[in-house]
């Protein structure tokens, strides 16, 4: 994706998801349990002040948002089952990105 960004010029805003620093240590263990990693590599927690956007979605936007996560069942029930679905809710409320400096 970035490649293609800087081929067309960086002339978009262009965010990379981010596990904000707090959020991810509060959800670490639970993302280990639910297996969410396809290896040994995790990902660089960022810190909140580092972050481009940083949203904590709440009301009828997380409402729609888990909706939507929902009708991936296969995906998501397994995380659901093992957290329950308040704290799911918790850890699916949280959106954090940096921006892509080009190089």
């Amino acid at each position: 994706m970035t490649d293609a960004w800087c081929r067309t010029g960086c002339r978009a805003r262009l965010l990379h998801a981010v596990p904000e620093a707090a959020h991810h240590a509060d959800f670490a263990e639970d993302y280990e349990r639910w297996g969410i990693y396809m290896s040994d590599e995790r990902p660089v927690p960022v810190a909140a002040d580092d972050l481009a956007v940083h949203l904590r979605l709440e009301g009828a936007l997380l409402d729609r948002k888990l909706a939507a996560l929902h009708a991936m069942a296969s995906q998501t029930r397994p995380a659901v089952e093992l957290m329950g679905e308040e704290r799911y809710a918790e850890q699916a409320a949280v959106e954090a990105f940096i921006e892509v400096v080009p190089s």
